[in-house]
């Protein structure tokens, strides 16, 4: 596409309509709202500066730290140490750098709806990733969670790609990666991309009534595999002796857990859902989710990622504040489901 058909593109303006009143709204919002909780923002920021002044991931020296997932704090050590210069108040060089990763997740929201759906379910999924009261608060705090909202939907752009072309293998397992080093959350990728590509290939890989292994054999999946299993397991065993990473340490999970039974658990997380999301929202989720497991062919990648993280909220944390990790899917979802309605209300008028 040409510039002059980019200028032509509706859908393209009203993106970069909804970026800049979206930054220029964080902006203004910077002051008034608090960026996490004090704690956090203590250790992501003593995290990110160590890791350029005494190049190790330690909250006190001498004694590495291993409860967070190391990619962010790196990020924000690469922040502080370009706008130090500048600023001297670390919250405001985090929220200057949340402003660009939730600027990047809005485009990339945009992009892989467009890509699955089409334009219009992609420019409502960005409008409403914009101008959610919850997704502006959540992504202006000091805190993984928007980056690994960035890395999944990077990470399933780059899934759906490599169920076609083999040479996207490797840019997808980047992104996995991302992901399981931004929050543990991310390790499930790896189950979902490894599903996700036996049911697309199945035909290639079941033939003649015999199990083919040659996709497995193929170059562009190896170096995927070991773009994979190297970082992960370097951090695995730099913090739980080559085992906890891989299964995230159950006696610390099950500390963060809340209170009560796996039951009462699930039912406060899905009863906390409208404190964060409105009722309304969670409805045209409902339906735009009832529409993709009906035409579940396509959206199977997605539904394996919403189930797998949702299986981990509800088994350890349960906080529904955790839905945001999956509002990039769940608003497309109710995108879907909205211009359902829409086109329903328009074949009867």
């Amino acid at each position: 596409m040409d510039i002059k058909n980019l200028k032509k593109d509706k859908y393209l303006i009203a993106l970069a309509a909804i970026l800049i009143v979206s930054i220029a709204l964080k902006i203004t919002l910077i002051p008034q709202i608090t960026t996490g909780h004090v704690q956090d923002d203590y250790w992501m920021i003593t995290l990110g500066k160590n890791f350029f002044s005494n190049y190790a991931y330690e909250l006190v020296k001498g004694q590495p730290y291993d409860k967070t997932q190391p990619v962010y704090p790196f990020l924000l050590g690469v922040s502080i140490k370009f706008f130090s210069p500048f600023l001297d108040n670390y919250n405001q060089i985090g929220a200057i750098l949340a402003i660009i990763i939730s600027s990047v997740l809005i485009f990339m929201t945009y992009l892989f709806w467009k890509d699955l759906e089409n334009k219009k379910v992609a420019i409502l999924a960005s409008f409403f990733m914009a101008f959610s009261w919850f997704n502006i608060v959540q992504s202006l705090r000091l805190s993984a969670s928007t980056l690994f909202a960035l890395s999944l939907v990077t990470a399933l752009f780059f899934i759906y790609k490599s169920l076609k072309n083999d040479r996207f293998f490797p840019i997808a397992a980047v992104f996995i990666t991302l992901s399981a080093l931004t929050r543990w959350e991310g390790y499930s990728l790896v189950g979902v991309w490894l599903i996700s590509l036996v049911i697309a290939r199945k035909n290639q890989i079941f033939k003649d009534e015999k199990v083919s292994f040659d996709l497995f054999k193929k170059d562009y999946f190896i170096i995927a595999v070991i773009i994979i299993l190297i970082p992960l397991f370097l951090w695995s065993f730099r913090s739980h002796n080559c085992c906890g990473s891989w299964i995230p340490s159950y006696g610390y999970q099950k500390q963060l857990s809340s209170p009560g039974s796996q039951l009462q658990k699930s039912a406060n997380y899905f009863k906390g859902l409208p404190n964060y999301i409105p009722f309304s929202m969670l409805i045209l989720i409902l339906g735009g989710l009832y529409i993709g497991l009906k035409k579940y062919k396509k959206h199977y990648p997605i539904l394996l990622s919403l189930l797998f993280i949702l299986f981990i909220h509800l088994k350890f944390r349960g906080r529904s504040g955790h839905s945001y990790l999956m509002t990039p899917l769940l608003y497309g979802y109710a995108s879907i489901c909205l211009l359902k309605l829409k086109e329903i209300i328009d074949k009867k008028i």
